[in-house]
This record gives structure tokens, C-alpha cells and sequence, in this order.
């Protein structure tokens, strides 16, 4: 199914259509495959259903990241162009939405907080390498208006959230 991973394709992480900045290809295929992946299979156990991930967010180029709000260094943007070189370490980040398969409907913000805090626990017992976990729009549920929820995940080399 994916080019990266079994369940990820390079083309989901694009900024705005446009390919991935050169060097972050192989970047993203380590996280889809050590972080998302997992990530997917957390999902499906909080759930207790076969789920899908959507990416709503992967690599931002600069002017993509101004647009939206992003931090200036942040982990979405190529490492190269985060301003602060202490942060230009080899880590990338996404933002996915994981939603039932049978309907398309997404899971819970208390589902996504639930796996943002399974993952930080996968990841503090080393089963995933160390990163960023934290969830978004944890109030919503099916019915209510607002923002859909979604988590960040990335993998920085330290274990983060900002919830």
C-alpha cells in the first residue's frame, strides 16, 4: 500500500503538492515506520475496531508552516530551514487524524488523547523511539461542532507533550 511503510506514502508527508525537500524522504520512511506505524496499531486497540490513519499534516516548507500558524521550528518543517540549529537535528513530524474504517468516521478526541498517551508510554519503554506525542481538539466527538482531532507525533530524540 505505501511506499514508506506498509500503511504510508511519501506522497501524504508533501507540503502543499510539493515533494518532499531532498534528505527528508528517508526521514519520513523511519518515522512512518518506527512511530506511525505503531501509532496505527495503538489506534486500533483503543478503538476495538480496524482503523485508518489520514496525515492532515506532514513536511510544511516555510512559507506552508507561515501560513498555517506553524512554530518557527517547528519538526514539520526540512531541517534545514528551522532557524534555531539546535533544532536541526534528523527528526520530521505528522500530524494524523485516525478515523474507523467501516464508516470513515474519526475517533474521539478522548480516543486521540488516549493514543497520544499510549504512544508516550510505548515510547518510554522504548518500544518507540523517542519524540513528540500530544493530541488536538480533545473535546470533540461525533455531532459536535469545532475541529476534528488529530495527533502530532514526531521523533526529536526526547519524549515531549504539550497538552
Amino acid at each position: 500500500m505505501g511506499d514508506l511503510s506498509a500503511h504510508f506514502s511519501a506522497r501524504e508527508f508533501f507540503s502543499r503538492g510539493r515533494s518532499l525537500a531532498p534528505s527528508t524522504e528517508a526521514l519520513y520512511a523511519e518515522l512512518a515506520r518506527s512511530t506511525l506505524e505503531p501509532a496505527r496499531e495503538i489506534a486500533a486497540a483503543v478503538a476495538g475496531a480496524p482503523i485508518s490513519a489520514r496525515v492532515t499534516s506532514g513536511q510544511r516548507l516555510p512559507d506552508h508552516n507561515a501560513s498555517v500558524g506553524g512554530a518557527v521550528n517547528s519538526y514539520h518543517l526540512p531541517p534545514s530551514d528551522r532557524p534555531d540549529a539546535a533544532r536541526r537535528v534528523p527528526a520530521v513530524a505528522a500530524d494524523l487524524q485516525f478515523v474507523l474504517s467501516s464508516t470513515g468516521q474519526p475517533l474521539t478526541g478522548a480516543q486521540h488523547r488516549e493514543i497520544a498517551s499510549r504512544v508516550r508510554a510505548a515510547m518510554s519503554a522504548r518500544k518507540i523511539p523517542a519524540g513528540g506525542a500530544t493530541s488536538y481538539h480533545n473535546g470533540w466527538a461525533p455531532g459536535l461542532g469545532g475541529k476534528t482531532p488529530f495527533v502530532h507525533l514526531d521523533n526529536r530524540g526526547q519524549i515531549v507533550d504539550w497538552e
